[in-house]
């Protein structure tokens, strides 16, 4: 359940971003499998496909799995950016 939406890359950094559904933890494999399948079939509607790309994006979805891989991957990237130059928050 992820859109994939390339930006501008600056400065040799990578400037993509998704948007994912997220349940609590815990959360039933019924209700997951339920959410996803209504999500990717509503991503395949051309009025909803048409909205998200004058949005600059890209329709995606996907499997749960697939958008856990990608949350780790991402906190994972952005970590090691964040560690490599010393970022802090004010």
């Amino acid at each position: 359940m992820c859109t994939i939406a390339p930006r501008e890359r600056a400065q040799g950094l990578r400037g993509d971003s998704f948007i994912g559904l997220y349940g609590p933890p815990g959360l039933g494999a019924d209700i997951v499998k339920k959410t996803n399948g209504a999500m990717n079939a509503a991503l395949k509607y051309p009025g909803i496909q048409k909205g998200i790309v004058e949005r600059g994006d890209e329709p995606g979805g996907g499997t749960p799995e697939q958008l856990a891989q990608m949350t780790r991957d991402y906190y994972k990237l952005w970590g090691d950016i964040v560690k490599a130059n010393d970022i802090r928050a004010e």
